[in-house]
């Protein structure tokens, strides 16, 4: 299978990744589904000719309800759930809001993972279509996913760590984006008064003034940590312990 959605992968990530959504698309409802994180980096540093020079750990996805994504890709065997959390049932919604619910589901098979995460605290408001083995994809708005980018990376800026690898995917990113759009992006959704590019310079002042914050590893896996206690039992979304997972995805840290 040929398309220019993995165009920055090696063969053998794209081969794992065709086969992950091969699984996972039949089960989505494509038109509310967006994909964002380091899929729709890699397309768009691709179409440059700019190589994504990270490695390869999982998808991201965003929807706006769990009734985008059907519960048979648990009950079918395709995937397992790693984590489900259901913030509204817990009372862990906050002001401004977070994510309402979180989903990771996982193929062993291919030793992929996605994270689902909703739509609604910072909606894309536009996206980009790809084609992919006969579907349209969704893929976050080149501006929107900067505008993503920046604010996973903003805790630096308060002496947080965070992933080493988003200081040079924002600087191979930056120049591509159209910065008009973007920073009315910023401005009005993600409400920051200081603009983004003025946001961007203190993050990179930061990165270079405490590089032990860039953490390669930012999760550190255990298969014997406590249970997640956010996760609840769901019998649509039932869950696989986790050293089960561990084993299964051939994490040995």
């Amino acid at each position: 299978m040929t398309s220019p959605l993995l165009i920055n992968y090696p063969s053998t990530d794209k081969l794992r990744i065709e086969n992950f959504l091969t699984k996972l698309l039949p089960y989505l409802n494509l038109p509310q589904a967006i994909f964002v994180g380091g899929l729709a980096l890699g397309h768009y540093l691709g179409k440059n000719n700019i190589h994504l020079n990270r490695p390869f750990n999982d998808l991201d996805l965003v929807i706006p309800s769990l009734s985008a994504i059907s519960p048979k890709a648990v009950s079918s065997g395709d995937f397992l759930v790693s984590h489900f959390h259901d913030y509204a049932k817990t009372n862990e919604l906050t002001t401004p809001p977070r994510d309402r619910f979180y989903l990771v589901l996982v193929d062993p098979g291919n030793q992929i993972k996605i994270d689902i995460f909703d739509t609604e605290p910072f909606p894309p408001t536009s996206t980009v279509l790809v084609s992919f083995g006969g579907f349209s994809l969704n893929l976050a708005s080149p501006q929107n996913l900067l505008c993503h980018l920046v604010w996973n990376a903003y805790g630096i800026i308060n002496n947080e760590p965070i992933q080493a690898k988003m200081i040079p995917s924002i600087t191979s990113f930056w120049p591509l984006v159209n910065l008009s759009l973007a920073s009315s992006i910023w401005t009005e959704f993600y409400s920051f008064t200081v603009p983004l590019k003025a946001v961007w310079e203190k993050i990179q002042n930061a990165s270079q003034s405490h590089p032990q914050l860039l953490k390669e590893k930012f999760f550190h896996r255990s298969p014997t940590s406590a249970p997640c206690p956010s996760c609840l039992k769901d019998s649509s979304w039932p869950l696989t312990p986790q050293s089960e997972i561990y084993r299964l995805m051939g994490y040995l840290e």
